[in-house]
């Protein structure tokens, strides 16, 4: 009989948090619809295999204008850029291809900046969370059942953004589904090894570049081999609450990620070396591993060993969750929300 590996137990983790994130996906989309009622909307929401592209159909009885909806769940007070333009383009689309209006609704708090970015690209209406409560207020029972979910997502609210802060550069056409199709094509092992760390430090750049600084290469030899990793320093301003929580919790600015195209699972030796380049002390505390196939159980031990015993905090992402971090950023979803479930995994099933 086939034991199961630790590798599966924490996929199975994981398909619990996605089921609870997706729960909470469904109230916030329930909670939208009776909200919407209450202001004098007709509601009809998109079932699954509607053509429709948006989660729901709304029409203004007093005006008899009809808008698409889109429903964003967001749990970080502040989005990033690439982010709201992706999921503005989402409503953008859906609104052309209806020939109706489109209103974007989310659970993030919205700046002068991020409204005129959204309105730019096609977004009519944008209701933030203050928007969400101040059209909540009038039914009390609204109005409690969103700050109960507000509470259940975990949004904690940061000062405004600096609005001298200089503006992110611009996609250059990049997209989650363009590094996918070119992960994928590479094949495991050494032969592919510098084009799979190429392609992973695009991905990284792209899911996180706002959170960092610049991103510095570096190189060292591991088992013969030369290898590709990555520091990136997280930037003062606001951020996702992820790394707010790496950085408020762990001491951490410093971040290293590194690539890994094995074959098979990574094992406890890979974890060791990590290790040794994260120093507590000099805000280097966090290392985030993409390895193609995953680790073994005596990675996982490895790895629960180092958090508990010098409170450095390693992370390692397959293939898959890599691709789920790049399709959720590619449907205007924040992908390190998906990183606090994984952190969040990890802290609670130390072994003693």
């Amino acid at each position: 009989m086939r034991w199961t590996t630790v590798n599966d137990r924490i996929r199975s983790r994981g398909n619990r948090v996605a089921q609870h994130i997706a729960a909470l996906g469904v109230r916030l989309e329930d909670l939208v619809s009776k909200i919407l009622a209450s202001s004098g909307y007709s509601v009809v929401r998109s079932g699954p295999g509607s053509d429709v592209g948006a989660d729901f159909l709304a029409s203004d009885i007093a005006t008899r204008q009809t808008s698409v909806v889109e429903v964003r769940l967001y749990r970080s007070p502040k989005v990033e850029t690439r982010v709201l333009r992706n999921a503005a383009a989402r409503v953008a689309r859906a609104k052309k291809q209806l020939g109706l209006r489109g209103i974007l609704v989310a659970t993030a708090m919205f700046d002068d900046r991020d409204m005129r970015l959204l309105r730019n690209i096609g977004v009519d209406e944008v209701w933030d969370t203050s928007e969400l409560r101040r059209r909540a207020s009038g039914d009390q029972g609204l109005a409690n059942k969103l700050e109960e979910l507000l509470r259940d997502i975990e949004l904690v609210y940061t000062s405004p953004r600096d609005p001298l802060a200089v503006e992110s550069p611009a996609d250059g056409g990049q997209s989650g589904d363009k590094l996918i199709a070119k992960i994928q094509a590479t094949s495991a092992g050494q032969a592919d090894a510098h084009k799979f760390e190429g392609i992973c430090q695009e991905c990284i750049e792209y899911l996180f570049g706002e959170q960092f600084g610049q991103f510095h290469p570096q190189h060292r030899v591991e088992q013969g081999f030369q290898y590709m990793d990555l520091i990136g320093r997280l930037t003062p301003r606001d951020t996702a609450a992820f790394w707010v929580s790496m950085a408020q919790d762990f001491r951490c600015r410093y971040v290293v990620f590194e690539f890994k195209n094995y074959s098979d699972e990574i094992s406890q030796n890979q974890i060791y070396t990590t290790e040794k380049y994260l120093y507590p002390n000099a805000l280097r505390s966090v290392a985030i591993i993409i390895a193609r196939n995953g680790h073994d159980s005596g990675a996982h031990r490895a790895i629960q060993s180092a958090v508990r015993e010098s409170g450095k905090v390693i992370l390692v992402l397959n293939l898959e969750d890599l691709i789920k971090l790049l399709k959720a950023k590619d449907g205007g979803l924040e992908p390190s929300d998906l990183l606090v479930d994984h952190i969040d995994s990890l802290l609670t099933t130390l072994a003693s």
